[in-house]
């Protein structure tokens, strides 16, 4: 009996042993397959990231996705004061200001006299637009979009993208003129013919003949040329342009130790959103003369993730001239009339050693490619906003800019003077967004002032 005990023992002993063992090894396996996963994107990977960004998302902006308070739009206030909290009107440029944001909990464009008064509103709402967006995956709420991107007529008409969800026109009293059900985003812009040109995007779900190593899906980001009434005139496919051009080297990531070389989108964090474009400015014909090595009609382009900023020759769509670098995620070059170009440095902290202050507006030299700094922050009078971005250069050599984490419009003068700055508060402790904005003469606007219904 005693002799049964020991052998009834030792089995059980012997089956827990077997059990560890058993254990330990699929620990190891679950362990090693891990690994794997993480190192050749092998399945779940794609599942694991997205959940890892959704519980991301939801940690950050779990109050916008309750709709208790629009959180995407909101951040930490940097500085004192709300609205005008500082003009000095002996050095500034005098005009009045379009700024597009969110204005409590709503979208909007106001236009304001160097004051802070509000002369004029705009209001907009996404799901007023397109009850039913069926150009779109899933129905956005009104909090889940931008304004990025917006060209003022006379008139009172506003032409302005819904970020990545639509281009649409409204008159001066906000109602919609016509509207355009495609991924249009950051930039629109009116050439001297009054035609438009808006970013706008395809995805690619399937390998293109002259991109066979891009891995799908991805983003062919276009330049769209739109008609007055918003006909759609004439698409530019900006991976065209590279290819046709010889540029195809700058969507290989030269930073992968892998063998061989790696097509641009085969790096994570940017496999979908090859090239950003983030603006286009066609150059006027009242400044061709001063850039000699383009004409009137050129397209300025920006690519924010390939540091790359390009002028096409609208006839060949090819590049004509490019730069890249020392601006890092660039935004917004403009020509000027001096013949150079100003360049929104955002140089984001992801990507850079920059300090916190560390966005800047650069001047290139197109020809000698000189580049100089026209405005920077300090430690104590901080600049920088990691994503987006806009300038305007004006007539007396000021520049206007739009810091939009910040939630501020400010213009600096060349000795980098702070001389007009606006603040769109929306708490005590907290900004709001600004997108974008424009300084525009005192009689720009032709439309009387009385009130729409």
């Amino acid at each position: 009996m005693l002799e049964g005990k020991k052998r009834g023992l030792l089995e059980q002993i012997s089956n827990n042993w077997i059990k560890i063992y058993f254990g330990v090894a699929l620990l190891a396996l679950v362990f090693a397959y891990g690994m794997a996963t993480a190192h050749y994107k092998l399945f779940p990977y794609g599942f694991m990231q997205n959940a890892i960004s959704a519980a991301r998302d939801w940690a950050s902006s779990g109050k916008q996705y309750a709709r208790i308070k629009p959180d995407k739009h909101l951040r930490p206030s940097r500085r004192e004061g709300s609205e005008v909290s500082r003009h000095e009107p002996e050095k500034t440029w005098p005009g009045i200001t379009l700024i597009a944001g969110m204005w409590g909990e709503q979208l909007g464009i106001r236009l304001v006299d160097m004051n802070g008064k509000i002369l004029h509103e705009w209001q907009t709402s996404f799901n007023s637009t397109w009850p039913e967006a069926t150009h779109l995956k899933v129905q956005p709420h009104d909090w889940d979009t931008a304004i990025h991107g917006m060209v003022a007529y006379p008139d009172g008409r506003i032409v302005f993208n819904y970020e990545h969800d639509g281009l649409v026109a409204i008159d001066r009293c906000s109602n919609v003129l016509w509207k355009i059900p495609e991924l249009t985003h950051h930039s629109a812009y009116r050439a001297d013919d009054g035609t438009l040109w808006v970013g706008n995007n395809i995805r690619r779900d399937e390998r293109q003949p002259q991109f066979s190593m891009l891995e799908p899906p991805y983003w062919e980001e276009s330049l769209m040329q739109v008609a007055e009434n918003g006909e759609i005139l004439r698409r530019i496919s900006l991976l065209d342009v590279m290819h046709d051009s010889g540029y195809e080297g700058f969507l290989v990531d030269p930073n992968e130790h892998m063998p061989g070389k790696k097509w641009f989108n085969t790096v994570e964090s940017k496999r979908m959103d090859i090239t950003h474009l983030n603006d286009i400015e066609v150059l006027p014909a009242e400044l061709a003369d001063a850039f000699e090595q383009f004409e009137a009609g050129d397209i300025m382009v920006s690519m924010r993730n390939l540091d790359l900023v390009i002028v096409i020759d609208p006839e060949t769509e090819t590049i004509k001239w490019s730069n890249t670098g020392p601006w890092l995620m660039q935004h917004d070059p403009d020509f000027q009339p001096d013949g150079s170009i100003l360049v929104f440095d955002n140089r984001a902290r992801r990507y850079s050693t920059a300090p916190e202050y560390g966005s800047r507006i650069l001047r290139i030299d197109p020809v000698t490619r000189a580049v100089d700094i026209v405005y920077e922050g300090t430690p104590d009078d901080s600049f920088y906003t990691s994503q987006m971005g806009k300038l305007q250069g004006l007539a007396n050599g000021n520049v206007l800019i739009v810091e939009p984490e910040a939630g501020r419009v400010f213009e600096v003068n060349s000795e980098q003077e702070t001389v007009w700055e606006y603040i769109n508060r929306w708490s005590d402790t907290e900004v709001a967004f600004v997108s974008d904005s424009i300084r525009l003469p005192d009689d720009y606007f032709e439309f009387s002032s009385e009130a729409c219904e």
